[in-house]
């Protein structure tokens, strides 16, 4: 299923957007690494990983938030890879109209439930507050949480 996606959405003065430069994707990626996330990953323009990026622009224009998601083709559930708020961004609320954004994309577009494997069980709150529930174990996936939209 090919996701429409909206250019930008601004949320308290902050504004979600697909990367149009290298230099935001870098940024994003930059964001990720301090979190210790995808570390081998390549951003680069035009790919399709980029497509399916959203970044949180801060009120100074600095990236300041990168979720990369995925969505399978014909099917209609969308799938959190990475999401992460740069470290000395966090309590600003950035992260949460990041997803906030992003959610309403995925319903906009017709997704109809969103998966995510947070890194550990102590994330549940952050997602719980989002409409995220946890799935039962299936014995070969790891710890998973859905939010239908």
């Amino acid at each position: 299923m090919a996701v429409k996606v909206k250019s930008q959405a601004s949320h308290a003065g902050q504004t979600v957007k697909v990367p149009s430069t290298q230099a935001e994707l870098d940024a994003a990626k930059r964001v990720l690494d301090k979190n210790n996330l995808a570390r081998h990953l390549e951003l680069k323009q035009g790919s399709a990983t980029s497509r399916n990026t959203r970044i949180m622009l801060g009120k100074g224009g600095e990236v300041s938030g990168a979720l990369i998601f995925s969505v399978k083709k014909g099917e209609r559930e969308a799938e959190i890879d990475f999401y992460a708020v740069d470290p000395g961004k966090r309590a600003e609320g950035m992260g949460g109209a990041l997803m906030r954004a992003f959610l309403a994309e995925m319903r906009g577009a017709g997704v109809s439930s969103v998966l995510v494997h947070p890194s550990c069980e102590l994330h549940e709150p952050y997602y719980a507050h989002f409409g995220f529930k946890r799935l039962p174990p299936t014995g070969h996936e790891f710890y998973a949480m859905a939010k239908k939209l």
